[in-house]
């Protein structure tokens, strides 16, 4: 039995036939590999699914309102409830792409995400932001010190660095004389494979270290160097093997570390909202 989301009655195209044939080969070229995938992902486990047998147009903002619907209801795939208002704000963004671009091939008239209503962006951001206070903090990173994870977590939370960007750190990007380091590198996933890319903005910045993260980072280093040579381009963070630690396990190792804490949960991405927060009290 042919697979229903791949099927292509004729005349105007079917969402899946479009997407598979056409609108993801041609964003390859125009993506971060990471972004590609996560549009890939998002559209064939989510969008798919729900609207890939019918004809591009078929498709009106009445289904894209419908599709919105059932995935904030019933969105997540291996547990129960739906998915996130950014979440579905986030899918919306790309069907808009995907069916902006099947206008410009001629294949439907017009785009019909313009007239569609997913969440709107205040609903989608009214979510709590969880953080720790400055006492969370200390308490966090004084449970983990003998944590072989510790130097990248403190410098994380100290100096708001997104996780890729500490993971893709190198020797080389580091001035601990002058406690400073340059964000060139960031690691991220593509089909959970760990893959070198530049950082989201794509200019290096200027980060400054305070005394404590620093003298971390420095015994740090005389750890790693016993009995062997560290160069510029050695990672900062490694596995035992010594190869790059992967994302996915790293943010599953902080949240088994908080779990041990007894400490309220947060994300590993909410240490950077922990640290903005902080800054803020303390008017910088």
């Amino acid at each position: 039995m042919p697979d229903a989301t791949k099927l292509d009655p004729p005349g105007s195209p079917t969402l899946a036939a479009y997407v598979h044939d056409e609108w993801l080969p041609s964003m390859r070229g125009r993506l971060k590999p990471s972004t590609w995938d996560s549009y890939r992902r998002n559209m064939v486990l989510h969008v798919l699914p729900r609207l890939g047998a019918a004809r591009l147009d078929e498709i009106g903002p009445r289904e894209l309102n419908r599709l919105y619907g059932e995935l904030l209801e019933s969105g997540r795939r291996n547990s129960c409830g739906g998915l996130s208002a950014t979440t579905v704000r986030y899918i919306h963004v790309i069907a808009s792409g995907a069916f902006a671009d099947a206008v410009d091939l001629g294949l439907v008239g017009e785009n019909p995400a313009s007239r569609a209503g997913p969440p709107t962006a205040v609903g989608a951001a009214a979510h709590e932001l969880r953080v720790w206070d400055a006492t969370q903090l200390q308490a966090f990173l004084e449970s983990v010190r003998h944590d072989a994870a510790f130097p990248a977590l403190r410098l994380a939370a100290m100096t708001g660095m997104r996780r890729g960007e500490v993971l893709g750190l190198q020797w080389g990007d580091i001035d601990l004389a002058r406690r400073q380091l340059i964000v060139r590198h960031t690691l991220i996933t593509v089909a959970y494979e760990v893959v070198a890319s530049t950082p989201k903005t794509h200019r290096p910045r200027l980060v400054e270290l305070d005394t404590d993260t620093a003298g971390c980072l420095i015994d740090h280093r005389q750890q790693m160097s016993t009995g062997r040579h560290l160069s510029n381009a050695d990672l900062l963070f490694t596995d035992s093997a010594g190869q790059p630690l992967h994302p996915d396990l790293f943010t599953q190792r902080f949240a088994r570390l908080v779990g041990r804490s007894g400490l309220p949960r947060i994300r590993l991405h909410d240490l950077r909202h922990t640290h903005a927060t902080l800054g803020l009290a303390a008017g910088v």
